[in-house]
């Protein structure tokens, strides 16, 4: 069996004080999932103390949330991803370009 995604919505709106994110070698299809399936606003994750997000050979990565989401990474100074085949446009979910 598989893990469908890494952190439930409720627990990603609180990782104020989450300073590094390294998700490597998994089967994780999404790093922020909801179980509940209901539809809702926009959720908003605020990542303000992250200085470093790595993702690493996830074959069944597919995006970081699959609803509509705002995110903030205030502090990122380091991206990596490697090996995520199934992304796409996971770098404009991060960052406005």
């Amino acid at each position: 069996m598989s893990l469908k995604y890494l952190f439930p919505v409720s627990i990603a709106e609180s990782l104020w004080e989450l300073e590094q994110l390294c998700v490597d070698n998994c089967g994780v299809e999404e790093i922020v999932g909801d179980d509940q399936r209901e539809a809702k606003l926009a959720a908003t994750f605020v990542f303000p103390q992250i200085t470093s997000l790595e993702l690493k050979y996830l074959s069944q990565l597919k995006t970081f949330y699959r609803g509509v989401h705002i995110s903030q990474w205030q502090n990122l100074k380091g991206l990596v991803m490697c090996d995520c085949d199934k992304v796409e446009l996971f770098a404009s979910e991060l960052f406005n370009f």
